[in-house]
């Protein structure tokens, strides 16, 4: 699909506000918030990828989805499992390394935080990676289904759904890994970027803009950034998070994706260089900076100097994303346009069915 610059940028802003948090989480305690942008986008990105290969072709090819998704983000993640194989040899706890390594590989790191299943390790960060794979084993097939029949209104009262059962949760005293680490708890943000991925954000925009005098001033790029920053510095891990903290964050992270396709200075902002780079490297530094901020927690220099410290093993987790990036990921993402979808023959011999895409 075209790429949109700002969207980069939105990356690097979710990566950014993570980073934060894992950091220096006592400064930015809703830091969390990052994952939730990370979230919408990939609802957003494979809901627009799908439904532009069914508009081009009438139906899904599984095989071409999961070979550009292996591509996407395998390679990276195997440099990190050889990184933890090798550290495993020197390292006192080598087989919680090498379970929580498994564990990952399995994508099952959201459910083993979430009822503290197995050791994770320097690894727990990788439960949103499996959240996202969960994802992706289930929505396109889902997709097929409700695309046909009201795509919009599945995925928004899923959504609603969700948030739902998680304030239930909440309410009944349900512990915060839990509900934050599970799939079926946390989960409405990539339905909300489904949603968007149906409807299209232009359209969005056009549908909002017409709201009156409060259209306009909603698509302004002040207020979802004046909420994005209260949600980072105002409602920390826990209860508060649980009850309606993530619902805030899904909308909000939606509310910014729409802005930021916008011809705003927001938009001029995420497109400059440096955003795009870092939201395009995002994948390798999420990988990259927790690891390396837990190993470097394990080594104490005292006073001023620990931040100075905590900077510099940021700064080297970027460099290693970057390096990732340009010799890892990048030879396996040029591989990756033999699996686009491609026109057949016939291929618009559904096209009633696109009608009611957005029902």
């Amino acid at each position: 699909m075209d790429r949109r610059l700002s969207l980069d940028g939105l990356r690097a802003v979710a990566v950014l506000v993570v980073v934060s948090y894992h950091a220096a989480g006592r400064f930015f305690p809703g830091g969390w918030s990052g994952v939730d942008v990370f979230f919408v986008l990939s609802g957003f990105l494979i809901t627009t990828v799908l439904r532009r290969e069914i508009e081009k072709n009438g139906r899904i090819s599984f095989a071409r989805f999961y070979a550009r998704r292996a591509l996407r983000l395998a390679p990276a993640l195997a440099f990190l499992f050889l990184f933890e194989a090798v550290r495993s040899i020197f390292a006192s706890n080598a087989s919680e390394v090498l379970e929580a390594t498994l564990v990952t590989a399995g994508y099952f790191m959201n459910w083993s935080r979430s009822f503290q299943l197995f050791p994770q390790d320097i690894l727990g960060h990788t439960w949103s990676l499996s959240a996202e794979e969960q994802f992706y084993l289930i929505w396109p097939f889902a997709f097929a289904f409700v695309f046909r029949t009201g795509a919009v209104k599945w995925a928004l009262t899923a959504a609603a759904a969700v948030a739902a059962w998680r304030t239930a949760l909440a309410f009944a005293g349900t512990g915060t890994n839990r509900i934050y680490n599970g799939f079926d708890t946390h989960c409405d943000g990539l339905l909300v970027g489904c949603a968007l991925g149906f409807l299209g954000a232009e359209a969005c925009r056009e549908k909002i803009g017409g709201w009156g005098r409060l259209g306009p001033q909603l698509l302004r790029p002040s207020p979802p950034i004046a909420l994005l920053a209260a949600i980072v510095l105002l409602i920390p891990y826990g209860a508060a998070m649980n009850a309606y903290g993530l619902t805030l964050a899904a909308g909000c992270s939606g509310w910014l994706l729409i802005v930021a396709h916008g011809r705003n200075w927001l938009s001029r902002l995420l497109s400059l260089s440096p955003f795009v780079y870092t939201g395009r490297i995002s994948y390798g530094w999420y990988l990259w900076h927790y690891p390396m901020l837990s190993l470097a927690h394990e080594i104490r220099v005292g006073g001023w100097r620990q931040h100075l410290f905590t900077v510099a093993v940021i700064a080297g987790s970027y460099a290693v994303a970057a390096l990732s990036y340009a010799y890892v990921e990048r030879p396996f993402l040029m591989r990756r346009g033999q699996f686009e979808a491609k026109p057949e023959a016939g291929a618009f011999a559904d096209a009633p069915i696109l009608q009611t895409a957005a029902a």
